[in-house]
Order: C-alpha cells, then structure tokens, then sequence
C-alpha cells in the first residue's frame, strides 16, 4: 500500500480496496485518488496506492504602466510642453490554482484576470502657438529661440569637412543654414539675429529639434560665433 508516496507492506484479511483503507486507519479526502477504486476485489499481492491531492488558490497583484499621450495644443507656444495629467499607473489581479499530488505541484492555471484598476494616461500638451513679434521691422513674423551652432564649408570644421552644396543644391555660404526640417520648413527665409538673413537651406544628423547651425565663410568667424541661444524670424513659409 503506498499512501501520499510513502510506501507500507502489510498483511490483511479484507476483500475490498475500502475494507483494506478502513483497517488501516488511512482517511481518503474527497479529491484524493485511490487506485484501484475503493471497491474493486482485492486479490493476493496486490497494490493499493492512495494519492493526496489538493488545491491551492491565490490572487497576485502586478502593476500595469500608464502611457504618455502627446497632443497638439494651439493655446500654449511652440517649444513649450506642459503636462496636464500627471498619469497614474493601474493595477491587474491575476488569480491562480494549482494543484498538489503528494505534496507536489502538477499542475497549475490561471482562473481569473482582471484589470482592478485601469491606468490614466500622462497627457502632455505640445503647443503649436506660434510666438509673434509684436514691434520693429519684423512685427506680425513668427519668432522661434533656437539653440545655435556654427560652421564653415572647409576641411578644419569641427567634425569634419562638409560637402560645397545644401540639402536643397544651394553653395554653403554664410547666409545658409541648417535646420531639423520638421521645425523649419527647408527654403524658408529667415532673420537671425547676430548673424543677419538666412535661407534654410540644409539639414545635418545633429541638427534635431530647435538647433540651426549656421554657415561662416572662415573658420574663425564660425569659431567666434561657438554655441548659443538666438532669436530666429520666420519671415516666409515655403
């Protein structure tokens, strides 16, 4: 008789399976297995094995992150972001049972999954207002505050030479510039300050987001320039 994998040799003078399980005192709970069944005819030498089987039931709790929704906002001004929802992240219950023989999961599966808590998307503002220059010889134009950077169309430029013609086949001169075209449509004409009337006229790997680098005729008018924050009139849009 083998009861929950522990094996017993015994002698009994019984006729049923159930008879031989009474006698020796050994409980059969209501999801245990008995093999052969409780009632079959026992014969000599035969092998009665009981398996213990049980259930186990549990929840876990796993976080679900929330998303980050960008929307375009005519009321706040170009460049600017602004959050409006935080965002919150939800919560999903996940039930489980497993089941036990002797002691040892055989099996398990999931009976329940639920979303308890739903996440709340961050929502972040992108405005597309644009910044309108109220006085002076450009009033009405749109102003854009740009990150600048120079260069020179020579064999000494920082990272490199660059090739004699723009993205658009204009010479790289002073007065071309280059600018990430999702911001500044290329050929659009513009006013710099600091540096006078430009045409977007190229594009390079670096110049992403609100950057423009601008062409110098000399090395060392690019490297007087160096890096800084200008001011930047749209005066047209192609």
């Amino acid at each position: 008789m083998t009861v929950g994998g522990i094996e017993h040799h015994v002698r009994l003078a019984t006729v049923t399976v159930g008879e031989a399980l009474a006698m020796m005192n050994v409980p059969v709970g209501p999801d245990d297995r008995v093999y052969p069944e409780t009632d079959a005819m026992l014969s000599p030498g035969a092998s009665i094995t009981l398996e213990r089987v049980g259930n186990r039931t549990w929840t876990d709790l796993t976080s679900v992150p929330f998303a980050v929704q960008k929307v375009a906002d005519p009321t706040v001004l170009k460049g600017q972001e602004v959050v409006r929802s935080a965002g919150r992240g939800g919560l999903r219950q996940e039930t489980f049972q497993a089941e036990y023989v002797n002691g040892r999961r055989v099996a398990m599966q999931t009976i329940a999954d639920v979303l308890a808590t739903p996440p709340v998307p961050r929502i972040i503002a992108i405005g597309t207002k644009p910044l309108l220059a109220a006085s002076g010889p450009h009033a009405g134009r749109e102003i854009m505050y740009l990150e600048a950077t120079a260069y020179y169309p020579g064999p000494l430029n920082y990272g490199g030479g660059v090739g004699s013609r723009t993205a658009i086949g204009l010479v790289a001169q002073h007065g071309v510039v280059a600018v990430d075209p999702s911001i500044i449509k290329l050929g659009t004409r513009l006013y710099v300050e600091g540096y006078g009337d430009a045409v977007a006229g190229d594009t390079g790997g670096a110049i992403q987001g609100r950057r423009i680098d601008l062409c110098f005729n000399t090395y060392d008018e690019a490297m007087r320039f160096g890096r800084r924050t200008v001011r930047v009139y749209l005066l047209n849009s192609p």
